[in-house]
């Protein structure tokens, strides 16, 4: 990016009521010795974080509401009042708080009290430091209050005051900053010295003292642009929507329009699902070109688009470029060129083919931003040009620094033509260079996880990663779509359109045998394969809540990954036992050096089998109840061997994912446990059935106050019962935790409209005859969901449950809400 500068000559005191002081540089005697008492900085910060201490320092910098305090020394604290308290630099103060952690350093919190007692005029301040981008990028690793000089430009973000720094996208954040400094120096390149005091991911905190005004540092346009637009004419900031937390939408914020360039006169823009952010910025570790930062513009949920129309043009052979970044978590965040579309029309009605561009061989970084540029010839005699964008996925691609100059002509441009499918086997597609045309393949689904699924014709086998797929093995289907290589192996991705022709049956082969040899082998040149294999199994959850499931494989440093296992697999029960896991080597990812052979899962089981327990050697579940009194969550049940009991509840009617409710059918309290991990219907496991279940491998676990096994082996005997159901009362729920029960005589409350609102897992609160409070909680996948409750007093059936102190009744049927119903 290229800029003017218009300089200034001269220094001004950024406030004089924030900011007074008499020298920067040299030490000067103060009026009178200051008597700073028995409690000195350094004790705070050396003190257990979370205490309270009163002390007296000095104001040697001020923000609105916060200042820093000094004491003589070397020792300095940040005070966070958290409003406005007149201090300014000088002001001798008492102070009271309680110390906490912030932005990496020790602090005094909110609320801190701060009382005025004197003031000295002569202030001494340290010789400061000149803190480049390389300076600065150490300080974030180890902050701490430190009197500096750095150089940048001044950015206002709503009530935010930023600070951007030539070499490094770190930002400096001037917390609480006047009015009177927003308006006097937004946009103007300041040379900045004041006191650090912390820092935040990409955030360099500090309290100005002194500033040396350069002007405004003006934008310099390309030469030969026609259209030019960085997106910057104002910082956006994440203070809109409902809930004051979100980036704006471009109907909200006009902060992206500063467009210039020859062709510029009559633009105007149409969009939808876009958003302007400043996050993931274009500029600095995140970027292979030089980005302009700032804003950006993001491309939400799809469908979206970002149409830049009426462009006048001088000719028709132009040149393109535009900033253009990948990013989601938890997932490939290389760059797909088809998942993100630019087109071309002369009158916003009548669109080219995707327009080809490429990023000069610069290599992609997964996440990164690169500069995308594309030449054409447009048809001959077009004078307007509207450009449009589409991200084809949601959350996931930026554009920014969109140029468009003359150039020496190239793809030829014709409006209206529609892109070209290519009809193909799945080996065709399968060796087709990545990211380049659209191909449709006809196959059958041979197996699934929750991510994706596998086709198959009599040419080859290919993979289909695309979330919320609704695909069962054995449908025929059509897949259309441009392919990309993930884990060594090219697939269709998230974008492809599926769809089914039929449903059908599909038998596994015969899986082979993989061994510790066979699986490094494998790392080294991958194929799809139906396999099995042996190991440990363990889990984890990395920092973005996404878990993970790891086989251990003897005789090799190669890792088997459990890829995105469907429900009805239930691994979580596998967790920490020697298993055998049959399904589809899809591909190999490399983390931290390691290699992992990726499988869609068709099956697992124990290694070691384990046979039914006798009856005679099984507790009840009120005696099981007792033994599991006060363990801890995690323990092992293995000791008390099995339990006995009947299915009072399954998840027949979609409201109990992953649990049944096991009793004694005595109908007596605390005869009642939840068993989780396994998904039972009454095709699969009939309420009345009576169950002997291992406690060989089986945990207990506490789950926010409810009592449940987990990882136990559930054996089905042919004896079956009528389940007897308590009745009970409001305040009767604790006794009766795990148990199927009717709670007499609840009232809905008066807001009260259906089981579940707005799609999502719904928490009504009835009240009983008792004043005590009995809540439903309903998932969008119970039968009864959309049910309206009428405003009556009834009965309700379900299993008792209880969550952080609120005891919930899980209805199961729509037999169970039948009392309210209207």
């Amino acid at each position: 990016m290229l800029f003017n500068f218009k300089r200034l000559a001269f220094v001004a005191a950024v406030s004089a009521a924030l900011f007074a002081f008499s020298s920067c540089e040299e030490q000067a005697k103060e009026e009178l010795p200051v008597d700073y008492g028995d409690v000195s900085i350094a004790d705070v910060l050396g003190g257990e974080v979370g205490n309270s201490y009163s002390l007296t320092a000095m104001v040697v910098g001020a923000n609105e509401q916060g200042v820093i305090l000094q004491q003589g020394g070397s020792d300095r604290i940040y005070a966070f009042k958290g409003e406005a308290h007149g201090l300014v630099i000088g002001d001798i103060v008492d102070v009271e708080g309680t110390t906490g952690t912030r932005n990496g350093l020790v602090q005094f919190g909110t609320g801190c009290s701060l009382v005025k007692k004197d003031h000295r005029d002569n202030v001494a301040f340290p010789k400061a430091e000149n803190f480049t981008a390389k300076e600065i990028q150490e300080y974030m690793g180890a902050p701490a209050v430190k009197y500096v000089s750095y150089t940048g430009v001044v950015l206002i973000s709503g009530n935010y005051t930023n600070f951007e720094i030539e070499g490094t996208d770190i930002v400096g954040s001037l917390d609480y900053m006047t009015d009177e400094f927003k308006e006097k120096y937004s946009g103007h390149e300041l040379t900045i010295t004041g006191w650090l005091f912390g820092s935040y991911k990409t955030y360099l905190y500090t309290v100005p003292v002194h500033v040396e005004d350069h002007g405004v540092k003006e934008e310099e346009v390309p030469e030969g642009a026609i259209y030019y637009s960085t997106f910057d004419a104002s910082l956006a900031s994440q203070n809109y929507g409902s809930d004051g937390g979100s980036w704006p939408f471009l109907d909200d914020f006009d902060g992206w329009k500063d467009h210039k360039g020859s062709g510029v006169a009559d633009v105007t823009y149409s969009y939808q699902k876009i958003s302007a952010r400043t996050n993931q910025s274009s500029k600095g570790s995140l970027s292979l070109y030089e980005g302009s930062g700032k804003n950006n513009i993001f491309f939400s949920t799809a469908p979206n688009y970002f149409i830049i129309e009426k462009i006048a043009v001088p000719s028709e052979k132009l040149h393109l470029s535009f900033g253009a970044q990948r990013y989601a978590q938890g997932a490939s965040n290389a760059f797909i060129n088809s998942d993100f579309e630019v087109r071309l029309s002369a009158d916003g009605q009548s669109w080219s083919r995707k327009l080809d561009y490429d990023f000069g061989g610069v290599e992609d970084v997964a996440g990164d931003w690169r500069l995308a540029s594309a030449d054409f010839t447009l048809p001959a005699g077009t004078k307007t040009l509207y450009i449009k964008f589409v991200a084809k996925m949601s959350s996931v691609n930026r554009l920014d620094d969109v140029l468009l100059v003359p150039g020496n002509g190239g793809q030829e441009v014709i409006f209206g033509q529609e892109d070209e499918v290519i009809d193909a086997t799945i080996a065709e597609a399968f060796a087709a260079t990545p990211n380049d045309k659209t191909y449709r393949v006809n196959g059958q689904v041979i197996a699934t996880h929750s991510k994706g699924f596998l086709i198959k014709d009599a040419t080859g086998t290919m993979l289909v990663f695309k979330k919320n797929h609704g695909m069962e093995t054995g449908y025929n289907v059509t897949v259309e779509g441009v392919t990309s290589t993930y884990c060594g192996l090219n697939q269709f991705g998230e974008t492809s359109i599926v769809t089914k022709t039929s449903e059908g049956t599909f038998t596994q082969p015969q899986p082979e045998e993989f061994t510790g040899a066979d699986f490094t082998a494998y790392a080294a040149k991958p194929v799809i394969k139906y396999i099995s294999y042996t190991g440990d199994l363990t889990s984890f959850r990395d920092n973005i809540y996404q878990m993970h499931y790891n086989v251990a494989i003897e005789g090799t440093d190669v890792m088997a990954a459990v890829q995105y296992p469907l429900s009805s697999l239930s691994i979580d029960k596998y967790v920490g036992s020697k298993v055998k896991v049959t399904g589809y080597a899809t591909g190999v990812s490399v983390s931290d050096g390691t290699s992992y052979v990726n499988t869609m899962t068709t099956s697992i089981e124990f290694l070691e089998k384990e046979e039914m327990p006798s009856e005679d050697d099984a507790v009840s579940v009120k005696e099981l109840n007792a033994k599991i009194d006060g363990m801890k969550t995690g323990a092992s049940l293995a000791e008390i061997g099995a339990v006995v009991g009947y299915v009072a509840a399954n998840n027949q009617g979609g409201a109990l994912y992953q649990v049944i409710s096991l009793v004694d059918n005595t109908g007596e309290a605390g005869s009642g446990i939840i068993v989780k991990d396994e998904d039972f219907t009454e095709e699969t496991l009939p309420v009345g059935t009576k169950v002997i279940i291992s406690l060989k491998r089986a945990t207990y676990d506490n789950n926010k106050g409810l009592p449940q096994i987990r990882k136990a082996t559930i054996f089905k005997t042919d004896k079956k019962a009528s389940i007897v159901v308590p009745e009970i009362d409001d305040s009767q729920c604790g006794d009766y935790l795990g148990q199927y029960v009717k709670v007499k005589n609840l009232t809905p409350p008066a807001d009260a409209t259906t089981w579940v609102v707005n799609n999502a897992s719904t928490t009504v609160k009835f009240t009983g005859e008792k004043g005590n409070t009995v809540a439903s909680y309903v998932t969008k996948y119970a039968v009864y969901k959309d049910e309206k409750i009428a405003q009556r007093k009834a009965d309700l059936l379900g299993v008792m449950e209880v969550y952080n102190g609120l005891y919930e009744l899980i209805p199961t049927s729509m037999a169970d809400v039948a009392g309210f119903k209207e």
